[in-house]
């Protein structure tokens, strides 16, 4: 049995991630007078993809070399493709030919790579990204949020003590209700 995903839509542009698998039929297979549940049988040969695979990492704020998570991996060549990594690890499925291969992300140097991809084979590309030197879109107000969080905090912990010293030291009466801080 082989599984599969087909498209039927000729909207190919909103389908962006890639979904070649490892294997290819490189001929139109035509079965005439074939139904399901019959008992003819097909036999079809599927031809091998190239597999890229690799590593992206980068250099964090501390000089620590990381793995880079959910850097965008542009494929262009015999076609386009775009993939991701997830832990620094990236792999995709890609026919013959010649690639230039560039790896993107926020805050990083993009970095490409030419690359032939085997009928068939493996190759292995890793990248190292550099800092660009350009602030990261969500860090952009992060003095801001701090500032505000540190407000919040010395607020609330002056209302604490605040609190803490409007109440009595002793209650004389045991009838009396302790005293409650309203603010």
């Amino acid at each position: 049995m082989l599984q599969g995903e087909i498209h039927q839509t000729m909207l190919t542009a909103l389908l962006p991630y890639n979904h070649l698998g490892p294997y290819e039929s490189r001929e139109a297979v035509v079965l005439p007078n074939i139904n399901l549940g019959g008992r003819a049988s097909a036999t079809v040969t599927l031809d091998l993809r190239g597999l890229l695979t690799g590593t992206v990492t980068f250099t964090n704020m501390h000089g620590d070399v990381r793995s880079s998570s959910w850097a965008e991996v542009f494929i262009n060549g015999t076609g386009s493709y775009t993939t991701y990594s997830w832990d620094g690890f990236y792999e995709v499925y890609l026919p013959q030919g010649v690639y230039t291969i560039t790896v993107e992300e926020a805050g990083l140097a993009a970095q490409s790579i030419s690359a032939t991809i085997p009928d068939g084979g493996v190759s292995n590309l890793n990248f190292y990204l550099r800092p660009s030197g350009e602030a990261v879109p969500e860090y952009e107000y992060c003095n801001v949020l701090v500032t505000f969080a540190a407000g919040i905090t010395l607020s609330l912990l002056s209302v604490k003590l605040n609190c803490r010293s409007r109440r009595p030291l002793m209650v004389r009466s045991e009838d009396a209700a302790p005293a409650v801080c309203t603010r």
